[in-house]
């Protein structure tokens, strides 16, 4: 199969190099700056805890160099996704399985979802609905990722170990199950613990009061996931960004209680990880304040949830970075 991975930094690099390590399909990337650069000039560097391997890719900036997919798999980060998704109509054929890897609420929440917003974009992630112009009509799928990854250097992706889940499903129920399965077996023989699920938006929510409270408090702290669990008087504050998801995931049809002991377990997550968010941070890059603070704040909203934790988050995390984003 022709696979495309968009947006091929520490995520999307370890996935693409997984896949070219499997073998079997023709592997392609869209980067950017010195990491394509890199990827061009040396090949994609993957190094995991069996050792590393160099790939030899396409890779590009520009999708009209790739030329129409089978599978494009989407992990850019999601605030740049409404300036990226108009573009990829290169990589789109009729059948194109759509991957859609992003934290925090997504642009196809809405799609359809019972209520008014049914098969709408949502504002505050897809200003002026250009993602949901571009991708809507495709066979689009849900994907959450448990993935520990980061770039040591261009062309270089590191993958410590576990876990390297990665859960898929449908925004539209019983809209496409052969997509589904197709992209599940890809990633599943590649070597991820790839399922399919027939609620992703149950998924989207755990892992999202997760980045809620790991990635503010990873920028605004400096510190790593285990540093942060460590430290005194933080688990009343972790407990209140838990209670406050879980209403609004509620609020919206998906139930977290079988989730909240678990959200709340010091053990979760990688101890010596530093959040994708903090990553962004330290290397002056935005970082993903609107899917995963700004979204579900604007969801509670709707709903008339009250999140004044997630909201404090939000204003101390936009004051921290408001310098450093506008430069």
């Amino acid at each position: 199969m022709r696979i495309a991975v968009v947006g091929a930094g520490a995520i999307g690099g370890t996935i693409a190099g997984m896949l070219a390590r499997k073998g079997g399909h023709a592997v392609s990337v869209l980067a950017r700056g010195a990491h394509l650069a890199a990827i061009r000039a040396n090949g994609l560097t993957l190094e995991t805890e069996t050792g590393k391997t160099t790939h030899r890719l396409a890779a590009s900036d520009d999708p009209r160099d790739l030329g129409p997919q089978d599978i494009v798999i989407l992990t850019a980060k999601g605030h740049g996704v409404p300036a990226l998704a108009p573009l990829l109509g290169p990589l789109l054929g009729k059948d194109t399985i759509v991957v859609c890897a992003q934290n925090g609420i997504p642009w196809w929440f809405f799609a359809g979802i019972d209520g008014p917003e049914r098969d709408t974009p949502l504002p505050v992630i897809d200003p002026g609905g250009g993602i949901w112009k571009a991708l809507s009509g495709t066979r689009a799928l849900g994907c959450m990722i448990q993935l520990p990854a980061s770039v040591p250097a261009p062309g270089h992706v590191h993958n410590p170990g576990l876990p390297r889940m990665l859960t898929l499903g449908l925004p539209r129920k019983g809209s496409d199950a052969k997509a589904l399965a197709t992209a599940v077996g890809v990633l599943s023989d590649a070597g991820f613990e790839a399922k399919a699920t027939d609620d992703i938006r149950t998924v989207v929510w755990n892992k999202l009061v997760q980045n809620a409270f790991f990635g503010p408090t990873s920028v605004l702290t400096q510190a790593r996931n285990g540093e942060i669990v460590g430290a005194p008087g933080i688990a009343e504050l972790r407990a209140r960004v838990v209670d406050e998801g879980a209403a609004v995931a509620a609020a919206w049809g998906s139930s977290l209680a079988d989730a909240i002991e678990a959200l709340n377990s010091p053990n979760i997550g990688s101890p010596y990880h530093k959040t994708s968010m903090l990553q962004d941070f330290e290397a002056g890059r935005p970082v993903e304040i609107g899917p995963i603070l700004a979204a579900p704040i604007d969801l509670a909203r709707r709903r008339g949830v009250k999140v004044p934790t997630l909201e404090a988050l939000h204003t101390l995390l936009a004051l921290r970075t408001a310098p450093r984003d506008a430069d």
